[in-house]
């Protein structure tokens, strides 16, 4: 079973959870596109994205390009991404323009989960719920975990052209990234997950809620966890600002 599979059958076996899919629903709420799951008696409204469109054709499109200038290296073998780039006097920006075009899909997810998530407050009446994204990487290798975590802080903290917050129905977001492996210890592996709270949440309770999610989610996986914790998001955006942006 793969990893969306198993986090599926977790979350709607998951105490005080509903799929909303599962629910009798009027034609008008199938009809829009709306959230996943509901926890705690609806205070909690969820959807699940995973990040499943793999971006290596953007960065074959701008290799292309970069094909034809005369710095492009004569190839013996295989090379990573920054050993090709390492050439060209410009490569700090040409690295900074493919990561951002790679990591757009990172924010689509975020801007198609805060409408959903707005949609089902409305459809079902619920305007005190606090909304989180469950945002799944478990195939996209060439994106790393700072990096992606990066662009989600990144997004969460975007404004509109009136100065109010892009994206105020995602309150958290619990990042769960299966694609890369930590070594803790010798013979020693776990998978990286993070959660990241909205700058403009004040709600505790969507925090102890996404605590207790992941606790339990790496049980049911028979995993370490390894999570940062919710203060320490600015330490890892600065880092992956530094690994893939700069």
């Amino acid at each position: 079973m793969k990893t969306r599979e198993r986090l599926n059958v977790f979350l709607k076996t998951f105490p005080s959870g509903e799929c909303i899919d599962d629910l009798h629903l009027s034609f008008k709420q199938r009809s829009e596109k709306i959230a996943d799951y509901f926890f705690d008696a609806r205070e909690i409204v969820c959807e699940l994205k995973t990040l499943n469109a793999d971006p290596f054709y953007k960065i074959e499109e701008r290799l292309r390009v970069l094909a034809k200038r005369e710095e492009w290296p004569w190839i013996f073998g295989a090379k990573g991404l920054d050993r090709l780039l390492e050439v060209f006097p410009d490569a700090k920006k040409i690295r900074r323009t493919i990561y951002s075009n790679i990591t757009n899909l990172v924010e689509e997810s975020i801007k198609d989960a805060n409408r959903q998530i707005r949609s089902t407050k409305k459809s079902f009446n619920l305007p005190d719920s606090d909304g989180l994204l469950i945002f799944l990487n478990d195939r996209v290798h060439i994106l790393s975990p700072p990096l992606i975590t990066s662009r989600i802080l990144n997004a969460l903290k975007k404004l509109d052209s009136v100065g109010q917050p892009r994206f105020p129905y995602v309150d958290a977001v619990l990042f769960i990234n299966t694609a890369h492996l930590i070594q803790e210890e010798l013979n020693t592996f776990s998978f990286p997950m993070y959660k990241i709270c909205n700058p403009n949440c004040r709600s505790q309770r969507i925090v102890d809620f996404v605590d207790y999610l992941a606790t339990e989610w790496c049980k049911a996986e028979g995993i370490m966890p390894v999570q940062t914790d919710w203060r320490n998001m600015e330490v890892v955006y600065r880092e992956a600002i530094e690994i893939g942006e700069e």
